[in-house]
């Protein structure tokens, strides 16, 4: 399951449109429908508060919608190797 999909479910699960939880959390409800479509995923931010309205854990918030998980651990390695790269060339 996505993070957009788990953070659909639970919005309908407490009954609020994608306005009313975009206001509860300080983003645009364009913002939310991003993220349910899966163009973007929530910042570190946004899942703190996402994860105390719905009542998950920030580990449960993550690993149910493991592709951001997945992202962040390709952005990291990435910068591993960029890093790497630039230290043996100096």
């Amino acid at each position: 399951m996505t993070i957009g999909q788990v953070l659909k479910e639970k919005r309908k699960e407490y009954q609020l449109t994608q306005e009313q939880l975009a206001e509860k959390i300080y983003v645009t409800n364009r913002t939310v429908s991003n993220w349910e479509t899966g163009k973007t995923t929530p910042d570190i931010d946004s899942l703190i508060r996402l994860s105390a309205l719905f009542d998950l854990s920030l580990d449960n918030l993550l690993l149910e919608g493991s592709d951001i998980v997945g992202k962040h651990q390709k952005k990291l390695k990435l910068l591993k190797s960029q890093k790497n790269t630039l230290l043996s060339v100096g």
